[in-house]
């Protein structure tokens, strides 16, 4: 049994789908400098209109943890950023990926500080 806060990529998330997808709609997406590796999938994915159709499907479908992993192994990943609160994700990377380098993101100021030194 996995403690979790919520229902988080299940099918019990299923109705929140559609008003996801429907905030998503109303956003304009552009190509990211670099590929995101979708947790849906456990690949790369740079194309604007597939991005808000994987945010989506994270919802309700499991998170490939390992696949995505082994993914940024094979592919000479180095440095992890994790967006948003806490350090679970950047945490769980150092111990499968073992990076020389994460970065923890919390704040629309760390955001852009990391932007800031990162160009």
């Amino acid at each position: 049994m996995l403690e979790v806060g919520g229902a988080f990529h299940s099918p019990l998330m299923q109705s929140a789908g559609e008003p996801l997808q429907q905030f998503l709609s109303d956003l304009s997406f552009e190509r990211p400098s670099r590929p995101v590796v979708a947790n849906v999938t456990a690949q790369p994915v740079d194309d604007p209109d597939t991005i808000p159709q994987l945010l989506v499907r994270q919802l309700t479908a499991p998170v490939r943890w390992a696949e995505t992993m082994s993914f940024l192994a094979d592919n000479d990943v180095h440095q992890v950023v994790e967006l948003g609160p806490g350090k679970v994700l950047s945490t769980l990377a150092k111990r499968d990926l073992r990076p020389g380098e994460t970065f923890n993101l919390d704040t629309l100021a760390d955001v852009e500080a990391f932007q800031a030194v990162s160009v």
